[in-house]
């Protein structure tokens, strides 16, 4: 297995944990500290390894701020250009987050979209987790990545 293809390690999940407790998301709900365990567990080191983890947590929490309120079948996306000031990291591209329910070929189909307009994406992550909701859409729980299942699960992106 190369270097690029090996899984975030449990030391820098484990450090983007503490990083956590610091700052604007310091005060976040533990459904939050739930989102962010699961949030780079597919990632690869390498992908990590391009931002710090102040970083990787304030994207993990702009992506969870768009999640947190969904109901079934509504599909969110936010394209922006983050600014430190903004949103606690700064990005000199464009990103764009979405979140939707589990579907096949969704990546596929985004990442054919978004080549349209730019012929290199540079950074992806694809966090698939099952959300435990209650009737307004509210998330009040966090489970495991969930892969190829046919339980009902959040979707979310981050190009």
């Amino acid at each position: 297995m190369s270097a690029s293809d090996s899984r975030a390690d449990d030391a820098r999940i484990s450090a983007l944990l503490k990083q956590a407790k610091r700052g604007a998301t310091a005060r976040a709900p533990q459904t939050f500290t739930e989102f962010l365990r699961r949030y780079y567990q597919t990632a690869t080191a390498d992908d990590l390894a391009q931002f710090d983890n102040q970083a990787l947590v304030a994207m993990a929490f702009k992506h969870w701020q768009l999640a947190r309120s969904r109901k079934p079948g509504q599909a969110l996306v936010e394209v922006f250009q983050p600014t430190q000031a903004a949103d606690g990291w700064q990005q000199p591209r464009c990103v764009v987050m979405t979140v939707t329910d589990d579907m096949p070929f969704l990546v596929d189909s985004i990442t054919l979209a978004l080549n349209e307009f730019s012929p290199s994406l540079e950074w992806l992550i694809h966090p698939v987790m099952r959300v435990t909701r209650d009737r307004r859409g509210h998330a009040r729980g966090i489970n495991d990545c969930l892969l190829y299942t046919s339980d009902a699960a959040d979707d979310l992106l981050c190009v």
